[in-house]
């Protein structure tokens, strides 16, 4: 029986304080990033189970470069309520 878990963790990116959940489900697993000062604002990132045989998803580079290319596909963290979701991440 597979035990399903929630992690919150801080991680500093460009200077940037943020937080992010590692949340483990039952057929994936869903990494949210949120603004350290806009609780309302955050990015999420789906990932398959089966995919994450190589994948250390609690890896803090993976999660830094996670938040940058969300930056760079216009999630801005510093305006309120503004949401960003990319199913199937594992492509990236």
């Amino acid at each position: 029986m597979k035990v399903y878990r929630k992690q919150l963790r801080k991680i500093v990116v460009n200077n940037t304080l943020f937080l992010y959940v590692v949340d483990e489900q039952a057929y994936d697993i869903v990494i949210r990033v949120y603004s350290n000062s806009l609780k309302s604002t955050f990015v999420e990132f789906d990932v398959a189970w089966k995919d994450t045989g190589d994948i250390f998803v609690h890896e803090s580079r993976l999660i830094s470069n996670l938040i940058q290319y969300a930056i760079r596909q216009g999630w801005d963290y510093q305006q309120k309520n503004n949401k960003m979701r990319f199913n199937n991440a594992n492509s990236m």
